[in-house]
């Protein structure tokens, strides 16, 4: 960075106050000072958005201070980041498939991510779906799904049943997953799943522009090599865990914080 400064030339470093030297055409027909002095960083910064270089030269100068810099830095980045994207520093979430089955014995199954435990006693957990889903209708008219945490062996698989198909049509056959039978409800798990959670349809709610789906834990069907220390098997099976978009990844690491 001395380097880049040094070929912008030092004769420039100290301008005379109200004047910006060799800078201007950084900041055109502006005051820099009048902005420091006045306090109007925010308008500084959208109208004018300073590079880097020419921060540090003020800085130098003892001008204007680090935390300043910061301060447009922030701004600057800020500025990129829609309240909408939320999501995407929340996470990685969880990602599991819920299946469901209608009237006329069609099962679905699809991924999810918005998904929270709401309750211990009675167990609930809550699933964001949209309106227009499969999931949501089917929900509604058998009063019955599954939860099934997506593992590192069928996670390719998992999330590829966000495929769009008829109703008639299942996705469990689309993208080679195996039904397995429920003990407690209609809706089937998946053969290939560690876990499946078997739930009936508690409640819905309407959140925003997704349906809160909530169901009552009923049964949970799950193999020796599934659990570990009463959770999921983490250590052998890992976990996949959405990000934003195409973005995943699968945790395998399991830390001991006190609390």
């Amino acid at each position: 960075m001395i380097e880049r400064r040094t070929r912008i030339g030092r004769e420039n470093l100290n301008p005379a106050p109200g004047t910006l030297s060799g800078y201007e055409k950084e900041l055109p027909n502006v005051n820099l000072w009048q902005f420091i002095e006045q306090g109007k960083k925010d308008k500084f910064i959208r109208d004018r958005k300073p590079s880097r270089i020419y921060l540090e030269v003020l800085i130098e100068q003892k001008k204007i201070s680090i935390f300043f810099l910061s301060h447009i830095r922030v701004e600057k980045m800020s500025d990129k980041i829609k309240p909408q994207d939320y999501f995407g520093f929340i996470g990685p979430r969880p990602t599991v498939c819920v299946s469901t089955i209608d009237s006329n014995g069609n099962t679905n199954i699809a991924p999810y991510s918005f998904v929270t435990p709401l309750s211990f006693d009675p167990p609930l957990i809550g699933v964001a779906a949209a309106e227009s889903r499969d999931t949501t209708a089917n929900c509604r008219e058998t009063e019955n799904f599954v939860v099934i945490p997506v593992t590192e062996d069928w996670a390719e698989k998992g999330v590829k049943t966000e495929v769009s198909l008829p109703r008639e049509e299942s996705e469990f056959e689309e993208v080679g997953l195996t039904e397995k039978k429920s003990k407690k409800i209609s809706a089937p798990g998946v053969k290939e799943a560690a876990i499946n959670i078997e739930c009936e349809f508690h409640k819905e709610e309407k959140i925003g522009d997704h349906i809160l789906l909530v169901g009552k834990i009923v049964f949970i069907n799950t193999d020796i090599e599934g659990v570990k220390n009463g959770r999921l098997n983490l250590e052998d099976l890992g976990s996949l865990g959405h990000i934003k978009g195409e973005e995943f990844c699968i945790s395998k690491t399991v830390s001991r914080i006190e609390r």
